[in-house]
């Protein structure tokens, strides 16, 4: 997905101008800082612990931080995120599928 956003920045920069190139800058440096919070509290988390349940997780790191609560949320988003990447990822195939090959029924190809 990080293709994705790269692919789409030039476009963005041409629809918005160069305020849209301050905004991208400030999101570059917002993700930049909350990415070493997320290092920091990983290396404040006490491994040990953790090891036998998966080690260095997001939902380790939630139940570290929040509790049991934080853990069944953090991985309730996560099975969602990989759910709507899948089925993403199926739409778009089968959509390029379908431009490729315009003359099939779709009984044929799906």
């Amino acid at each position: 997905y990080v293709g994705l956003g790269l692919l789409a920045q030039p476009y963005a920069l041409q629809r918005g101008g160069w305020v849209v190139l301050v905004f991208m800058g400030l999101c570059g440096l917002m993700c930049a800082y909350t990415g070493k919070l997320v290092v920091k509290c990983f290396a404040n988390m006490d491994m040990t612990e953790y090891m036998s349940r998966g080690g260095a997780t997001w939902s380790n790191l939630a139940d570290y931080l929040i509790g049991p609560y934080g853990q069944a949320v953090v991985t309730l988003l996560t099975v969602t995120e990989f759910f709507g990447a899948g089925c993403m990822a199926m739409l778009m195939t089968w959509r390029n599928v379908a431009a490729l090959v315009p003359g099939a029924e779709m009984k044929w190809i799906a």
